[in-house]
């Protein structure tokens, strides 16, 4: 009975070290007001789109194929995925989860060769813990050499 005691309390200090690592490996991340599987909707409040060649000046343009278009005056609704990421309707945009606060998260992609980074920021009420603000710019870059033009568009939501 004794030889069988120690074993078990052998076995029992053995699992203590997993089960410890086990529990710091993966700390959950503060996704704060906006957890995965949040949903909410807002209106398109501003639509600005931009373009740019060398030269440096910039001029109003219509949105470039290939970024997510919003018309002003509609309802849009955003989702947030499993890894925080903001996500745009039927998938159009998914933009990676960076930072939050109290009552502002932010989203930014990498930078993939001369692809711009898109960014985004949500604002939350600090009473209603719901989206009241959403800021979305996207770039994209075309051409190459001196025929370069860079686009960068600008959603505000409200």
């Amino acid at each position: 009975m004794k030889t069988l005691l120690i074993k078990a309390i052998v076995c029992c200090a053995a699992l203590v070290p997993f089960t410890q690592v086990k529990a710091a490996e993966a700390p959950a991340r503060n996704y704060y007001n906006l957890p995965p599987g949040t949903k909410f909707t807002l209106t398109t409040k501003n639509v600005v789109s931009t373009k740019a060649g060398l030269d440096g000046r910039a001029k109003q343009c219509p949105v470039p194929t290939g970024v997510p278009k919003f018309t002003k005056g509609k309802k849009v609704t955003f989702t947030i995925g499993s890894k925080g990421e903001l996500k745009g309707p039927n998938n159009t945009f998914s933009t990676a989860f960076k930072s939050a606060s109290a009552d502002t998260t932010v989203y930014v992609d990498k930078q993939v060769g001369t692809k711009l980074p898109d960014t985004a920021a949500v604002k939350t009420s600090l009473v209603t813990k719901k989206a009241t603000y959403t800021q979305l710019a996207f770039h994209k870059v075309t051409g190459s050499g001196f025929g370069t033009t860079v686009y960068f568009v600008v959603y505000t939501f409200e």
